[in-house]
């Protein structure tokens, strides 16, 4: 990790140590829960602790009796790594390569050669989402809802979005041409790519006054582009607006502060920081914060699932105890510890739990979660589990697998309630239909290819049928 200022303590709030990757082949997922500390230990303590000896010890015999040469650099690294595990918390490790990059993401947030749109697949086609503000995009003819037919004279097939995203993707400086369709014309539009900065926000109006932003995670970006926005929205005479922190595994914490108190009124509590000794540290929201004088006209309304955790949690605890925002959806994840990380060089470094979080009237949610005000149930096939063998399903098999199989037909509506756990006929014609109606080849066999495919479609479905969503723009309408 860059040591750009060794003496800046930066925050970062996260799930937990492990990727999960969503039915959509999305990372959300990811390691976090820090308050990091830029600092690198070459100073010798003025007296070694008594129970180094026994390490050093290990260490001096195994440098001079091994039977092979031995790296002293890893022997130390594991000495560490070591000490860390026997703590039995899962928060507390050593931090890879991987590890380490996901941190500085977290912290700077994605950069990268584009034009400034986001992009969504729609009746199989890819479908500008929205545009973000100060591109090339927002300079240009392109609007939301413009269809890309292609990029570069390469055709977009079946509303594939990470094809037309590393197509439009590239070195800045260079030129991209985009062909989109509005309404019955289409036309191309040429664009020279910009350094981009990936907002953590997507946002678009729901109706007049009604506005909704999707925050992936709690970078250094994040509350300066929450303010833009909501200062555009009350411009627009948005009265409410929907804030999703759902799969939001959390970020940097500074930035979970500024964006709550973009609506925590000065001098009201945000959160409580709880140490080893000592009462707890009150955090409350300020102009400071905050980044301007004023707190937004614009009321909020919260989403929330199992995987809102950490910096995310702290966001939606802040606005529901101390600016009435109503939360809506499922228990969060229940991530309330705060974890420090240091290096003993610029090329090892590690994290290990210093502090708990409260909410502002002083709970801990660890291994708890905040409750919804408004409870919505989660649609039974977002439960459904992946396939496990990496085995081709074919005819006159049976297994776990096709259980699985079985069960993502259903919920698509291929085949009717048909759970056997068999690969027989009624299985096979659903997995034809499947195949047909997405351009597949029909060959009764499922492998690799489909079942992402049935992936794919569960998150779709989800996306399209999104209850949570809805019950929210009911409560907003009130």
């Amino acid at each position: 990790m860059k040591k750009a200022n060794e003496n800046k303590k930066r925050v970062v709030f996260s799930r937990k140590n492990t990727f999960l990757i969503a039915l959509a082949s999305l990372l959300v997922g990811a390691f976090l829960t820090l308050a990091i500390v830029l600092t690198v230990l070459n100073e010798q303590a003025a007296e070694k602790p008594v129970g180094l000896a026994k390490v050093e010890q290990v260490y001096q015999q195994l440098q001079q009796r091994y039977y092979k040469k031995i790296s002293a650099t890893k022997l130390q690294q594991g000495a560490i790594s070591g000490m860390l595990d026997a703590l039995g918390d899962p928060y507390s490790i050593s931090l890879n390569d991987s590890q380490t990059k996901q941190v500085n993401q977290t912290i700077t947030g994605t950069n990268f050669g584009g034009v400034g749109v986001t992009v969504v697949s729609k009746n199989k086609q890819v479908v500008i989402d929205s545009i973000m503000p100060e591109t090339p995009a927002a300079k240009s003819n392109l609007k939301a809802g413009d269809l890309i037919l292609a990029v570069d004279k390469t055709t977009i097939k079946d509303g594939d979005i990470s094809q037309a995203s590393s197509l439009i993707r590239g070195k800045v400086g260079t030129k991209v041409t985009i062909k989109v369709q509005r309404d019955k014309e289409s036309f191309n539009v040429t664009l020279t790519r910009a350094k981009i900065t990936q907002s953590s926000l997507t946002t678009k109006m729901l109706d007049d006054q009604l506005a909704y932003i999707a925050i992936s995670q709690f970078d250094t970006n994040t509350g300066k582009d929450l303010r833009k926005n909501l200062s555009a929205f009350e411009k627009q005479g948005v009265r409410k607006v929907i804030i999703d922190v759902r799969g939001n595994p959390g970020g940097v914490m500074d930035a979970a502060l500024e964006s709550a108190a973009q609506f925590v009124q000065n001098k009201k509590i945000i959160m409580q920081y709880q140490g080893k000794t000592g009462k707890p540290e009150i955090i409350k929201s300020s102009t400071k914060i905050r980044g301007r004088k004023r707190i937004t006209t614009i009321k909020p309304i919260i989403l929330i699932d199992g995987n809102s955790a950490s910096a995310a949690e702290i966001f939606a605890a802040a606005l529901k105890q101390s600016a009435g925002a109503k939360l809506v959806g499922q228990t969060s994840y229940g991530k309330g510890t705060v974890q420090e990380v240091n290096g003993t060089d610029p090329n090892f470094e590690y994290k290990y739990t210093v502090a708990k979080w409260l909410t502002p009237d002083g709970t801990w949610i660890n291994h708890k979660g905040l409750k919804p005000d408004i409870a919505v149930a989660v649609p039974s096939y977002m439960k459904l589990t992946g396939f496990t063998s990496g085995e081709t399903l074919k005819a006159n098999t049976m297994g776990l697998d096709v259980s699985v199989l079985q069960q993502y037909l259903m919920a698509l509506g291929y085949l009717n309630n048909h759970l056997t756990g068999v690969y027989d006929t009624a299985t096979l014609t659903a997995v034809k239909k499947f195949q047909t109606a997405n351009n597949l080849p029909v060959k009764g066999e499922v492998d690799a290819t489909n079942q992402n495919k049935l992936y794919e479609l569960i998150a779709l479905k989800a996306q399209n049928d999104d209850q949570t969503l809805s019950t929210a723009v009911a409560e907003a309408k009130k």
